[in-house]
């Protein structure tokens, strides 16, 4: 819809679209593309409407309310498959996943993702800028499995005024937490809290962390090695084993300083010095 066409039906308060929804019993030989066929209609009309049910649903339009939106409500943690090398910095990914959020507003947002277990994750980006009308992906990498608990991440948003006069707002300006202490963007920021999980990519959710653990630890050996043959072919020295996979030809100190890391734990703002410690219960508890 175009944001006029949109403005005027939203200001409708008896919209008159609606869908309709008609269901019936069928036998197991009936599949999708049978419904969806050239002979569809005829099949639904040689169902007695007795056998069918009809439900209608009407159609509202909404203003958006202000605010980012986060599809999720929790991240899925996929374990990447043994023998993979992908790396977010100089670390091993154990698993990953994309946090989506768009911003469906007229005015720009601030965003910086946060967390209970900052050693645990690199998020990339950490602290960014979301321009109206934008969809931004941030890439969320689980790099130790020491410590998983369901860990829990804090989304927090701030529309971004520009004001008259002063300075334009930037990415960078976003970037710096002095910019996020200002009494006005503490007035009008707002968080979305989410959990997490961690499944294989069969959908089945790994509960037994020990043996994930030791599982690990195994792949982390095998590649070690391959690793090391690899740089011994090519001159170079065999990385630790204890330093997850490192990319050859590069220098993990670099790769370390590149790498985008979280922010500050996230706590619970209670007032102008921003100094109480937010925790999910006796087993998510946040240090400082």
């Amino acid at each position: 819809l175009t944001e006029e066409l949109f403005c005027e039906l939203s200001s409708r308060k008896e919209p008159k679209d609606k869908f309709m929804i008609t269901s019936c019993e069928c036998s197991e030989e009936v599949n999708d593309s049978m419904l969806r066929s050239q002979d569809a209609q005829a099949w639904w009309e040689s169902k007695n409407p007795s056998e069918q049910q009809q439900h209608v649903i009407p159609c509202v339009y909404q203003q958006p309310d202000g605010k980012v939106e986060v599809p999720q409500r929790k991240l899925v943690l996929v374990r990447e498959a043994a023998g993979s090398v992908k790396t977010a910095g100089s670390k091993r990914v154990i698993a990953e996943e994309v946090l989506t959020l768009v911003n469906n507003t007229h005015t720009p947002h601030a965003v910086k993702v946060r967390t209970t277990a900052t050693d645990r994750y690199r998020v990339e980006p950490s602290i960014t800028l979301i321009k109206e009308g934008e969809l931004m992906r941030f890439k969320v990498a689980l790099i130790d499995l020491a410590g998983f608990n369901n860990d829990r991440f804090q989304i927090r948003c701030a529309p971004v005024h520009q004001k008259e006069g002063e300075e334009k707002v930037t990415e960078k300006t976003v970037r710096k937490s002095e910019w996020w202490a200002q009494p006005d963007i503490k007035e009008r920021y707002y968080d979305f809290m989410l959990s997490s999980v961690l499944i294989r990519s069969t959908g089945e959710q790994i509960t037994d962390l020990e043996t994930e653990k030791r599982l690990l630890q195994e792949e982390l050996a095998v590649v070690a090695a391959a690793a090391a043959a690899a740089n011994q072919d090519a001159g170079r020295a065999p990385a630790a084993s204890g330093d997850g996979v490192q990319p050859q030809y590069q220098d993990p100190g670099k790769l370390e300083a590149e790498s985008t890391l979280l922010s500050q734990p996230f706590r619970k703002d209670s007032g102008p010095d921003d100094d109480e410690e937010i925790s999910g219960g006796e087993d998510d508890a946040v240090t400082q």
